[in-house]
């Protein structure tokens, strides 16, 4: 609905920076639409992308085709709810083709971890501290122009 997206927009107001909602089902179709840019993923996500079974092309010319669009991945760390245990950003990235592995860059687990889902965030209406920006994300999104 147009107020869970809102709501959803009002985490983001104090990092002052762009945030854009889109519909597209795959990233290679949100590459299309919003490049350049770098998506922020977790690690479940991550293996997701690199899951052949999602791309008809192939997941080396569907990176291509991000890699184009002038986009990337910051993949961080998630906690698997079905172990409870950590996954770190490289183990997720194993099946990232070597000529592509230049597309994701990883946050180590010291500079982010939050063993809390996106969803249970918003639930408790948590929002980052207004320090996150600049410690983590500035350190390790690419700039786009």
């Amino acid at each position: 609905s147009r107020e869970a997206a809102v709501h959803r927009l009002d985490q983001f107001a104090r990092a002052e920076e762009a945030v854009v909602l889109t519909r597209s089902p795959l990233y290679v179709d949100k590459a299309a639409v919003v490049g350049p840019c770098d998506f922020v993923v977790g690690a479940d996500t991550a293996s997701r992308i690199l899951d052949p079974k999602y791309y008809s092309d192939g997941v080396e010319a569907t990176l291509d085709i991000i890699r184009a669009a002038g986009c990337g991945f910051v993949v961080a760390g998630r906690l698997d709810p079905a172990t409870g245990s950590y996954v770190a950003a490289d183990a997720s990235l194993a099946a990232a083709p070597p000529n592509h592995r230049d597309m994701f860059v990883t946050l180590a687990e010291s500079d982010f971890r939050l063993d809390i889902s996106s969803t249970e965030l918003r639930k408790r209406n948590l929002r980052h501290d207004a320090d996150f920006p600049a410690t983590v994300a500035d350190r390790y999104c690419r700039r786009k122009t």
